[in-house]
């Protein structure tokens, strides 16, 4: 009998998109906090070859989630088998999974070799696997049966295991496509990314905790730990308090430059900062430009949530002419291309310039516009089912002589209107913000 899906379509999904291996791990990340997760932990376990050279033999993502029923565990790995299937309950409980295709795409783009535990209850771990070379020899595309067996004992020498009574461990094996050969590196380039895709959750309780480890044989096998990290959120906004932004404030507020206190940066970055961990926001939100938008189609209101800040005037100009020289003005500096943010379900799915500003001018770092949306509008913005990006763009040309009908029109009327409409929303806010920054200079 032919079938929509062959082996070769499904190895050919290895090659999914995934812009590096943090945006991979990010869907594993979303099914964990879907799931009622407290805290996703994610594992990074480093041996040595026969030359001595350390690699990644194994990547492990855990959380303490409510863990998958038989039923959901069976169809986890199956392509389009995710369980967020009604969109009204998805945009009611803000769940970041809505296309069923996460955990097996992420997986395959960087190790044919996935296995997932998952328990509801104490002593009771089920598990599937997807291992492409295990399909190769059998010829077969289908999901195998459950098993049941113990999780590997070294999870509990690494603390995979969050939960005895619930969660999930998902197993990365063979990982042949990482970003990075090294943990350490994957574990510093998804610090600050992680946060930022995760800035709200974050700064609401939840936890992402990055670590690797190190085997050794002697003693019988040893599991030491190289490096432990706790994501903290990233605001581009710079309007949540006690971000990773704070670290760099407190640096720069206790190194006095020597000069008069009127022109000493560390003197104006005091009033924003505590300690290492606790800071205030150092953006200044635009409130005429910060609102909720309804767009109308099929019945239907669809609504965006912009919002507009420019940074404080002490942090554009502490003292000195030109603020971004400072430690603090080269953090901004990290977000000037991608000043517009798209953010579903407290998740960012995209940021970008999207065409709205020159990128030579060092003061676009200054400001910051963000449009937070639920999964019901994915379709108007073109939300990608890997969600690292959208369709969206600058559109300023619309027909004239076209009217847009909210009843009748199409799904590709529709976004024309709605990304018309969106741009000069946008492009109003960047002008209010960047007239606010003008007038420091």
């Amino acid at each position: 009998m032919s079938t929509y899906f062959t082996f070769k379509a499904l190895e050919s999904q290895r090659a999914a998109g995934y812009k590096n291996t943090t945006y991979a791990l990010a869907e594993l990340v979303d099914n964990s906090f879907d799931a009622a997760a407290s805290e996703c932990r994610v594992i990074f376990i480093e041996k040595r070859n026969a030359d001595n050279k350390k690699y990644i033999d194994e990547i492990i993502i855990a959380d303490d989630g409510e863990g998958m029923s038989d039923e959901i565990l069976s169809d986890s790995l199956a392509f389009g088998g995710g369980v967020n299937t009604d969109i009204e309950v998805i945009v009611s409980k803000k769940k970041m999974g809505t296309f069923g295709f996460g955990l097996p795409n992420a997986s395959l783009s960087q190790c044919p070799n996935i296995r997932v535990y998952s328990w509801t209850e104490k002593g009771k771990i089920k598990n599937t696997r997807l291992i492409l070379e295990e399909l190769r020899k059998q010829g077969s595309i289908e999901v195998p049966a459950l098993g049941s067996e113990e999780l590997p004992s070294h999870y509990d020498k690494v603390d995979a295991c969050l939960d005895v009574n619930h969660g999930t461990i998902v197993s990365w094996k063979d990982c042949d496509r990482l970003s990075y050969t090294k943990a350490e590196t994957i574990i510093n380039n998804s610090e600050h990314l992680l946060g930022k895709i995760y800035r709200y959750l974050l700064s609401e309780g939840k936890t992402i905790k990055l670590s690797s480890y190190e085997y050794s044989k002697n003693g019988g096998g040893t599991y030491t730990e190289t490096v432990q990290r706790s994501v903290r959120p990233n605001d581009p906004l710079f309007l949540i308090p006690n971000t990773v932004i704070s670290s760099i404030l407190y640096k720069e507020s206790k190194n006095p430059n020597g000069n008069a206190p009127e022109k000493d940066p560390a003197e104006y970055y005091k009033k924003f900062v505590k300690d290492e961990n606790t800071c205030e926001p150092t953006n200044i939100k635009l409130v005429d430009q910060s609102y909720d938008y309804v767009f109308k189609w099929k019945g239907k209101s669809y609504v965006f949530k912009i919002t507009t800040s420019h940074a404080h005037k002490d942090i554009q100009k502490p003292g000195i002419r030109e603020g971004g020289k400072t430690d603090v003005g080269k953090f901004y500096k990290k977000h000037e291309r991608e000043c517009i943010s798209f953010v579903r379900a407290s998740r960012e799915i995209s940021a970008d310039h999207f065409g709205f500003y020159a990128l030579t001018d060092e003061r676009q770092r200054w400001w910051s516009i963000e449009v937070s949306f639920e999964a019901d509008a994915d379709d108007l913005l073109g939300v990608h089912n890997n969600k690292q990006g959208i369709e969206f763009v600058y559109t300023d040309e619309k027909d004239i002589s076209t009217v847009f009908d909210p009843y009748t029109a199409t799904l590709q009327e529709a976004r024309e209107q709605l990304w018309n409409e969106l741009t000069r929303r946008i492009e109003t806010a960047r002008k209010a913000a960047w007239k606010e920054i003008l007038a420091y200079s």
